[in-house]
């Protein structure tokens, strides 16, 4: 992928000395720090499974659906199962935001167990799934967006998402997908996305809204979102530098046409993709 990526991109932008270095490194057969080359992957079908050196994605054909996450590295090892509590939720079927078609399964039981440092440790929690597919080269054009992937206590799940683009300062209009307990999935165009607090990286200087006031009319829906902890960028080789992906709380409340209002508590996943300058 970098070998066709990082060239095409540089064609486009000759004067981006941060790509040029990472590119530099790569042709000399090292990476630049912090990253780690991983293994080679293998996709098969039937049942469907994704792996990549150990590590390995499965999901297992049995009355019961569920699917098995394995993490190993040097220090680390960690094998997760994951049982949907909802249906597949189709979310774009025909990949009309950005040309990738996109099933997610937003809210899964997990179990599992972590080793580390020789303590084994048995873990709990909920998960979110999300499966896009497709060919898009808004990347190479500099495309970033913001996802939002929320889990509310009452059992319903939100997932919004918005493109950017760099020629423009003005970001599309934000889609919304509310999924009901039973796995219905509602659409409204009419989002407000407010930032509220912004955090910049030390390291990439990189500065991302990570702090939100979502309004929902069309739900009646309000929500403050708060990151856990402020530094959760990633970085990646590329012009993207970094993205800022982590976890979040979310406190808000259900408006109805009565007048009385129910409080909602959740949590939930944040991405930002492509506020490098």
């Amino acid at each position: 992928m970098l070998a066709f990526y990082l060239p095409a991109y540089l064609l486009m932008n000759p004067t981006d000395r941060i790509v040029w270095g990472q590119y530099s490194h790569l042709l000399k057969g090292t990476l630049p720090y912090p990253h780690l080359l991983m293994s080679r992957g293998s996709v098969q079908s039937k049942p469907t499974k994704l792996e990549y050196g150990q590590s390995q994605l499965a999901f297992e054909e049995t009355p019961d659906p569920h699917f098995r996450l394995q993490l190993i590295d040097q220090t680390f090892q960690a094998e997760l199962l994951f049982h949907p509590q909802k249906p597949l939720a189709n979310i774009d079927e025909d990949g009309k935001l950005n040309k990738l078609r996109y099933h997610s399964l937003p809210r899964n039981q997990v179990l599992g167990q972590i080793e580390q440092g020789g303590m084994t440790e048995t873990v709990t929690g909920e998960g979110w799934f999300d499966h896009q597919w497709g060919r898009d080269y808004g990347l190479l054009q500099g495309m970033g967006w913001d996802w939002f992937g929320l889990q509310l206590d009452d059992g319903r799940d939100v997932l919004i998402s918005r493109l950017h683009s760099p020629d423009s300062d003005s970001p599309q209009a934000p889609i919304a997908k509310l999924i009901e307990k039973n796995g219905t999935v509602i659409t409204s165009e009419n989002v407000i996305l407010k930032p509220l607090k912004y955090w910049s990286s030390i390291y990439t200087k990189i500065k991302y809204p990570i702090e939100w006031q979502i309004t929902l009319p069309d739900f009646s829906i309000e929500l403050h979102i708060v990151p856990q902890i402020n530094n959760q960028e990633i970085p990646i080789i590329g012009p993207l530098q970094a993205i800022w992906e982590g976890s979040c709380t979310i406190i808000g409340e259900q408006r109805y046409s009565e007048g009385h209002r129910k409080p909602l508590k959740g949590k939930g996943f944040i991405e930002l993709v492509g506020y490098a300058e």
